[in-house]
C-alpha cells in the first residue's frame, strides 16, 4: 500500500483475484513503476498508458500498448 491508500501489486496478483489499484508495470524506457488497473484493463485503453512511481501520481514514463 502507498501513501494515499492505494495498493500495490502485480499481474500475478490480478490472476488470483487480487486486483490491485495500481500494478508493477515496465515502461517503455525500461523503468519499472505502476499503472492504474482501471486503465489498463480498460477495452477501450488508448494506445499508451501513464506509467507512475509507487506514489501513484508521479508519473516516470508511459507504456505502449503492442497489440493495439
Amino acid at each position: 500500500m502507498n501513501e494515499h491508500g492505494q495498493t500495490l501489486g502485480t499481474y500475478e496478483d490480478v490472476e488470483r483475484g487480487a486486483v490491485p489499484d495500481l500494478v508493477g508495470i515496465v515502461a517503455d524506457s525500461g523503468i519499472d513503476g505502476y499503472a492504474y488497473w482501471e486503465q489498463f484493463d480498460a477495452e477501450d485503453a488508448p494506445d499508451a498508458i501513464p506509467v507512475y512511481a509507487e506514489d501513484g501520481t508521479t508519473q516516470i514514463g508511459i507504456f505502449t500498448f503492442g497489440d493495439k
